[in-house]
């Protein structure tokens, strides 16, 4: 078998003010059946649509997939991706993981954490809807180190669900700090980074196009 080198390919989107870690949407364990749920948000997924159906930009994310599931194959394995991590992050100001896809289980949470450990000059954003993995992570004893801020996302439109001492994010929920954001660019703001925000509140496509056009 002929296996992959071990080269993370980043997106750098127009909206972000970091590179970003990504693997298809189609990948995601929860958002997938999200999805077909109406009213929640990943109804209407962004990220299988658009410019994300371009083969320049989904070749890097399913490259990106390839590479984790040969890498967590072994320890071995996860050991080379997470290395490799902290040497193309290694002396970022901001890191966003997952512009699309999400985490795919403990083993890759837990080297996310441990990128977070030997990256303590980098900030990290991780938002997510796989609330269990985060749990069963936590269950078996993991922290979350101070720079890596995970948001477990709302799965519906309009609410937001607590989890005690976990951080979050909804849409059109009225709850938190409002999503800044100004024709779609973060500008200086760096909110989703800041683990003293308790919960960011991002627009709907809808109401963003409302906005828009009052």
């Amino acid at each position: 078998m002929n296996l992959l080198p071990v080269v993370h390919r980043y997106s750098q989107t127009g909206k972000m003010p970091s590179k970003s870690y990504s693997i298809p949407a189609e990948s995601c364990i929860t958002g997938s059946k999200l999805r077909s749920v109406p009213g929640s948000v990943c109804e209407g997924c962004y990220a299988r649509t658009g410019r994300y159906l371009m083969p320049n930009v989904r070749e890097p994310r399913d490259w990106n997939l390839a590479v984790w599931r040969q890498a967590r194959q072994t320890p071995e394995g996860i050991a080379a991706w997470t290395d490799e991590h902290v040497r193309q992050i290694g002396g970022s100001e901001l890191f966003r993981w997952f512009d699309s896809g999400d985490v795919q289980g403990v083993d890759m949470l837990r080297a996310i954490v441990e990128i977070a450990n030997r990256c303590p000059e980098t900030m990290f954003w991780l938002p997510t809807h796989e609330w269990s993995i985060v749990a069963s992570f936590r269950r078996a004893g993991g922290t979350i180190p101070g720079n890596l801020v995970v948001r477990l996302s709302a799965e519906m439109h309009g609410r937001r669900e607590l989890v005690p001492g976990m951080l979050s994010s909804s849409v059109d929920s009225g709850y938190g700090q409002a999503c800044s954001a100004v024709d779609g660019q973060c500008g200086p703001c760096r909110d989703c980074w800041d683990p003293s925000i308790e919960n960011i509140d991002y627009h709907s496509i809808s109401k963003l196009r409302r906005l828009h056009n009052s």
